[in-house]
């Protein structure tokens, strides 16, 4: 392994030999210690955190702002041994404090919070991880954007109809348009 430039940093892909630039090849340095100088100079950078509470277990998961790029994922049954402590909220802080402290390394100040139980037909009741693991990244020193229950819930009601089903003053038969030798017999109540 070379070291890159004056910084003294290692880089894999330096090449100083065959460094021109016309041909466009040769020593570059490596993009994660740039990356690492343009996040910790430049300003408050803002990411998504993904909390995932079940009565299971709790995931605690960081990505970029469109959720596409993870950036640490970390969950209670990583944290703990015994199988009925994953959804606890001390193996929730656990993994929230480990997020946080991968999220400072990276420069990451600030958090958008989207929380989430099971939902469905389910329980939408975050677990008790929940509460815990969020009070943790607060704790932990990063700045709490916005926070929002992404919790998937029921289909919505259907609506109302638009026309009433039946005329006003409805025949005693009414003839079926698609069998028209047979004939339909309007309930009791409708006449």
């Amino acid at each position: 392994m070379k070291q890159c430039n004056a910084n003294s940093y290692p880089c894999m892909n330096m090449n100083r030999e065959s460094a021109s630039p016309e041909t466009g090849k040769g020593f570059f340095p490596c993009a994660v210690y740039l990356a690492a100088a343009v996040i910790h100079n430049g300003p408050t950078q803002r990411k998504v955190a993904h909390i995932f509470a079940s009565f299971n277990d709790t995931f605690v998961h960081v990505t970029d702002l469109s959720g596409r790029e993870t950036i640490s994922r970390i969950t209670g049954g990583m944290k703990v041994k015994a199988d009925r402590d994953e959804a606890s909220p001390y193996a929730a802080m656990l993994a929230a404090q480990d997020v946080a402290e991968k999220c400072k390394t990276l420069g990451i100040t600030a958090l958008h919070i989207k929380l989430r139980a099971t939902g469905g037909n389910r329980t939408k009741t975050p677990g008790p991880g929940a509460q815990s693991a969020l009070r943790a990244l607060a704790r932990s020193g990063m700045q709490i954007g916005r926070i929002e229950d992404f919790s998937s819930s029921e289909r919505p009601p259907r609506p109302p109809p638009s026309s009433p089903p039946y005329s006003e003053v409805p025949p005693t038969f009414a003839f079926c348009p698609r069998k028209p030798r047979r004939r339909l017999q309007v309930p009791m109540g409708l006449r």
